[in-house]
């Protein structure tokens, strides 16, 4: 029988992104500064802590994913002072993905002023 190991680190971060699909974004971003606080190179957990900072909640729709808003502010989300650190900590195979979406937030930002 096969088993799957998972670590704290990996379930604190799979809980607290819960937390934010949930729209809990003030204890969804205290979940991710926890991690965070731990271990300051967790990318998946900057990336949660910005989100929920921005009140950002990714959503599938026919295979696409679209960034939805809580409380949208005009910011340049690709110069964001988190978001340039997270690039510097992202494994270098997934930065075209998260500046991509960061792009499609950007997008996102624009057609709403």
């Amino acid at each position: 029988m096969w088993k799957l190991w998972i670590s704290e680190e990996k379930i604190l971060v799979i809980n607290a992104y819960s937390i934010l699909r949930q729209g809990n974004y003030v204890d969804a971003e205290e979940a991710f500064d926890d991690i965070l606080n731990k271990n300051k190179n967790n990318y998946e957990a900057l990336w949660g802590k910005i989100c929920s900072h921005h009140g950002i909640v990714f959503v599938e729709n026919n295979d696409k994913i679209y960034p939805t808003f809580h409380d949208i502010v005009d910011i340049n989300f690709l110069e964001e002072e988190g978001f340039k650190r997270f690039l510097s900590i992202c494994p270098e195979k997934l930065k075209k993905v998260y500046i991509n979406l960061a792009k499609r937030i950007e997008i996102s930002i624009i057609n709403k002023f």
